[in-house]
């Protein structure tokens, strides 16, 4: 049995005709700015889960008239509209070209909110592919901007996808602690709407551990919320989703009566892929009451046959081909019990094919999904050599450097060394000469005045003067010791 869940794409809005109707009236009477771009913009949107093919020509639309009044903006935002579009009719490649293109544009805008949104809506996006990695990724870069700009509600949200991601790893436990967290903050800021969608989120974890009275607790009380506020949409869904818990525990009546319920709600806003869920739903719920009963009541049983085919139906009309091939399961069974064995085989034959696609589907989805990995880590890598020679070049200079500035030091201390030794020669020839000084004018000059004192009186005294000879000797006597003071000077000069 198909479960409708509230996992947040870029928005919930009903695509009802009258809606439809009065954006394109507004449209008509608009003046070619960006209000008419804005209305083109809500027109794709209200599209998106009822007729995507429609919702992508309004986004079209919205694009080239941003482009024509050159509305970066408003072009990034019809490219976010295509983004969902595509999503809305299960093409999830395109989803993630168009929203990566507005992401581009948001960027250079520096417009942090909406490429917050985007942020969150890829997150979306890989978390239905599978790829919960990349789908945490783009979460937490949304979550990083609202934690700044302190929005409180667009933060709620955003936990409150991390949280569904946890729920599809089967992380339960982390799971609900997001929710009560999400629970918490939604509650405080009286954000309803919010908090109806969250609680319904939370329940499918409630279901997951068997707890069925408390997935109940919780999906009444968001049933009640959305009924208050008239979000029909929502509302649908809950009924939906209370006659799967219904069903979990055997309470096929009460299950049928909700599901029912959801499927006319589902009629009056004409939402064919809801139509289609809730027809297979209560297809599969007949049949188990026939197979409960004596199985004497062939109505339970034609009732499941026909309920299924038409759900078949729808989603062929709309390429809605995921659950094609658990409402084939059930026409397989029920054709079965009806004896109608080729009809069986048929939607058997239906069955494995669907399978087969599905497989070829996911195969190509996960091959998409590597390319886009290995060329992430090429581009690494190629970061990660160029930074690595960047970090050589860096060494080179700094290597280059460090070598000047080492030449520079040795001249510098070869330079000092020079100077000082030269300082202190010049010290110790300065102390040399200032010593001849000395010895000139002492050491020289006294015995030579001696010499000349001497000589004067051996001038004035006769030859024949007895004391002659003792002048002599001390003239010999002088002159020795003038000798070596000379021998004296020679020899300091020299050093």
């Amino acid at each position: 049995m198909l479960t409708l869940f509230q996992m947040m794409v870029f928005s919930q809005t009903n695509p009802q005709t009258k809606y439809i109707d009065s954006l394109n009236n507004l449209f008509k009477k608009s003046p070619k700015d960006s209000s008419r771009v804005i209305l083109l913009e809500k027109i794709s949107l209200a599209y998106a889960n009822h007729d995507p093919a429609k919702g992508l020509e309004y986004a079209d639309k919205a694009y080239k008239l941003a482009t024509d009044l050159n509305l970066k903006n408003r072009q990034a935002a019809a490219m976010a509209m295509m983004a969902v579009n595509h999503l809305a009719a299960s093409n999830a490649e395109k989803g993630i070209e168009y929203n990566k293109k507005a992401i581009e544009i948001y960027k250079t805008l520096n417009n942090k909110k909406s490429l917050a949104a985007v942020y969150s809506n890829l997150s979306q996006i890989y978390l239905r592919q599978g790829n919960y990695d990349a789908a945490l990724e783009y979460s937490f870069s949304a979550l990083t901007v609202y934690d700044q700009s302190k929005e409180y509600r667009n933060k709620g949200i955003v936990l409150e996808n991390i949280a569904n991601i946890h729920y599809e790893l089967k992380n339960l436990k982390k799971a609900k602690t997001y929710y009560m967290q999400v629970l918490e903050i939604f509650k405080s800021y009286g954000l309803k709407t919010d908090l109806a969608r969250c609680m319904g989120n939370m329940s499918r974890v409630e279901m997951d551990i068997e707890n069925y009275p408390k997935a109940l607790e919780y999906l009444k009380k968001a049933l009640e919320i959305n009924q208050e506020l008239g979000n029909k949409n929502s509302e649908l869904i809950n009924l939906t989703n209370i006659g799967n818990v219904y069903s979990k525990q055997k309470q096929n009546k009460k299950a049928l009566t909700y599901m029912k319920r959801s499927l006319e709600m589902s009629e009056k806003l004409n939402m064919k892929n809801s139509i289609a869920v809730n027809r297979g739903n209560i297809g599969s719920i007949y049949l188990e009451l026939y197979k409960e009963s004596d199985q004497s009541d062939l109505t339970l049983l034609q009732n499941a046959i026909k309920n299924t085919e038409e759900a078949i139906r729808i989603c062929d009309s709309i390429g809605f081909i995921a659950p094609k091939m658990e409402f084939s399961q059930i026409l397989t069974e029920a054709y079965s019990l009806q004896r109608d064995y080729k009809k069986a085989f048929e939607a058997l034959q239906e069955k494995t094919d669907l399978s087969d696609s599905l497989k070829t589907v996911e195969a190509n989805q996960k091959l998409s999904i590597l390319e886009t990995e290995r060329a992430k880590s090429l581009k690494e890598k190629d970061l990660v050599i160029k930074n690595k020679e960047l970090e050589i070049i860096r060494l080179k200079s700094e290597k280059k450097t460090l070598f000047y500035s080492l030449i520079i030091s040795i001249l510098v201390i070869t330079f000092a060394f020079v100077i000082r030794s030269f300082l202190q020669k010049q010290k110790k020839h300065n102390q040399i000469l200032s010593e001849i000084k000395q010895i000139q004018s002492h050491d020289i000059r006294g015995p030579i005045a001696s010499i000349l004192g001497l000589t004067a009186l051996l001038k004035e005294r006769p030859a024949e003067d007895l004391s002659k000879n003792k002048l002599l000797e001390g003239i010999e006597e002088l002159a020795l010791k003038l000798d070596e003071i000379v021998i004296k000077i020679t020899k300091n000069s020299s050093l």
